[in-house]
């Protein structure tokens, strides 16, 4: 072997040994994006679809969907939401979602105590559902076609908030007071000691996790008339059902906010559903996918930034009757 022929060799594997030592500390130094975290949220619709253009079309719709549930042995009345949790950073996957206690009575709130719409924003013992009772859903809504789901994949940063999140949510503070024992339509669950309805509960998961929830295509916003809420939001009046069904428009905001009208904003588990079936149809960023024949989207959202000053859980801003008297029977 000649003297060229031998500087040449150890030229190669000079610069050979650099570009590998140099690739694998630039690989040492990158995140490791092998781990696995995904956050899916399940929507299934209501028994009948609800109509929220005004008082009268939201309590005729609900009717009509919990009467055409007496007749049927599995069916939810106004649609559900509710999460599946999977990451190595805890031990098994999490599929849970809030929902009433057992013995609530929703309907008595409002054709015995007559507390009218404020029904939607009035607070019941709540309880996390376990994973059997959302597996059986799963199976059984999932052949009825009735259920569809959006799976996000995210980033290990994202899942340390959403398991932070569920602990919060579900921990018993002092005096026994936890957040997962309140179920209403008014809750935030981002807000602090706040409870939550199904759709906040998983859409807040959502939020947290840094992914887009601002689809106006998912819910609803109106005023709800003052004179239309009973019981302890509104002096204990009693609102009668005709009243409500005589009501064919939501308050127009003149006046003053919760006094006059209550902001009212929900998610609707069936407005969800249609959504992603539809998107399903389109050529977009959610990709649709197929999880034992029930249809989803999936979407890869490990490069969504999450600000580190981006707290939890945070305050309330803007007042609201509901929560102020939730607080204060809850002595908050």
């Amino acid at each position: 072997m000649t003297q060229c022929t031998t500087f040449r060799l150890l030229l190669f594997t000079v610069f050979s040994f650099i570009f590998v030592t140099g690739r694998a500390s630039e690989a040492f130094n990158q995140p490791d994006t092998s781990a696995v975290h995904e956050l899916t949220i399940y929507a299934i619709p209501s028994q009948s679809e609800l109509d929220w253009k005004s008082p009268s079309s939201i309590l005729q719709t609900a009717l009509e969907s919990y009467t055409q549930s007496i007749f049927k042995r599995y069916s939810i009345p106004i649609g559900h939401i509710f999460i599946e949790f999977s990451t190595p950073l805890i031990d098994s996957v999490v599929l849970t979602s809030i929902t009433t206690a057992p013995g609530t009575d929703m309907g008595r709130m409002v054709l015995i105590d007559k507390v009218g719409l404020g029904i939607l924003g009035a607070t019941f013992k709540g309880r996390m559902e376990s994973s059997k009772e959302l597996q059986k859903k799963i199976n059984l809504f999932g052949r009825k076609k009735q259920l569809a789901f959006i799976k996000y994949r995210i980033s290990e940063e994202a899942a340390l908030r959403v398991k932070k999140y569920l602990e919060v949510f579900t921990k018993k503070k002092d005096g026994g007071f936890s957040p997962s024992g309140h179920y209403g339509g008014a809750f935030w669950p981002r807000y602090e000691y706040e409870g939550a309805g199904c759709s906040a509960f998983g859409i807040s998961a959502m939020e947290i996790a840094g992914l887009f929830i601002d689809h106006p295509e998912w819910r609803v916003s109106f005023n709800i008339p003052m004179d239309l809420v009973g019981g302890n939001f509104n002096n204990h009046k009693k609102v009668k059902a005709r009243s409500i069904k005589k009501r064919h428009y939501w308050h127009d905001g003149s006046g003053v906010e919760n006094v006059d009208y209550i902001p009212f904003t929900i998610y609707d588990p069936s407005l969800i559903f249609n959504w992603i079936l539809k998107q399903r149809e389109l050529k977009g960023e959610l990709v649709p996918m197929e999880k034992n024949k029930i249809p989803g989207l999936y979407f890869d959202a490990r490069k969504v930034s999450i600000s580190q000053f981006e707290p939890i859980f945070i305050k309330r801003k803007k007042p609201s009757v509901f929560i102020d008297i939730f607080r204060k029977d809850a002595h908050l």
